[in-house]
């Protein structure tokens, strides 16, 4: 469909809202992965939990991040 709109492809930027990752951040590493490869979405928006909003995105920054940029490279 891009081509036949005069796009190209490659520049289309998929966003994918996530409410939960399921599970240890490991699990969440390889949704998000699944994510990035299998579905092509390069921009996931991540709900913070209100109950641990900081140590959230210190997994997410420290671990999960970590581990999807390995799975995905």
């Amino acid at each position: 469909m891009a081509p036949e709109a005069g796009r190209d492809p490659d520049e289309i930027v998929r966003a994918a809202n996530l409410m939960a990752l399921d599970g240890a951040p490991s699990d969440g590493a390889d949704q998000l992965a699944r994510i990035a490869s299998d579905l092509l979405f390069s921009t996931p928006l991540i709900a913070v939990p209100p109950d641990d909003p900081i140590g959230f995105v210190r997994r997410l920054g420290e671990d999960v991040a970590r581990r999807v940029r390995e799975l995905v490279a």
